[in-house]
């Protein structure tokens, strides 16, 4: 069972899980089929078992989620960054998820992926309120998206691909 609350993380925390396998195991755990197994976790994200510890000890030492021999639980509703702020951390991340993006749109067929983008003029004065309309665009996808059967992890940046490996008959 998931607590309702909202932790934003800190500097220090998120240097910890910037890497892209920890937000993605926190979404494994929601997804229909979840196994508490290294090989089908290891499986699921591309990753190996020894990078899976790993990802599965930094979450319990940042008391993110906790693990009995059976089960592991998140101790948190959603995570959330600081905004507006120079982070290394997140900076990082964000430079990780664009070559990720880049690797997803040579491998994965347009069905299971979408990039698109806009070019537009626009007075800079407006950017506080692009960037509100944005946040609340993430809100209410999410919030859609996770409304279904919660199969696969994906990753929206507008660039919206799995973080998952999707099955090569799905695939086809």
């Amino acid at each position: 069972m998931t607590n309702d609350k909202q932790t934003e993380l800190d500097e220090t925390h998120f240097k910890v899980i910037s890497q892209w396998e920890h937000y993605a195991f926190l979404s494994l755990l929601e997804t229909d089929d979840f196994e508490f197994d290294l090989d089908w976790i290891s499986k699921r994200l591309g990753i190996s078992k020894l990078r899976v510890e790993q990802v599965i000890d930094h979450l319990v030492g940042l008391k993110l989620i906790e693990k009995n021999n059976q089960t592991i639980t998140k101790n948190f509703s959603s995570l959330k960054t600081s905004e507006d702020i120079q982070s290394q951390a997140i900076q990082k991340s964000h430079e990780e998820t664009v070559h990720m993006a880049i690797e997803k749109l040579k491998e994965l067929e347009p069905i299971w992926r979408d990039f698109s983008s806009i070019t537009m003029t626009m007075d800079p004065d407006q950017i506080p309120e692009a960037k509100k309309l944005i946040r609340e665009f993430r809100k209410k996808f999410s919030l859609l998206m996770e409304s279904g059967k919660k199969k696969e992890v994906y990753r929206l940046q507008l660039m919206f691909y799995p973080l998952t490996q999707i099955d090569a008959d799905q695939k086809k």
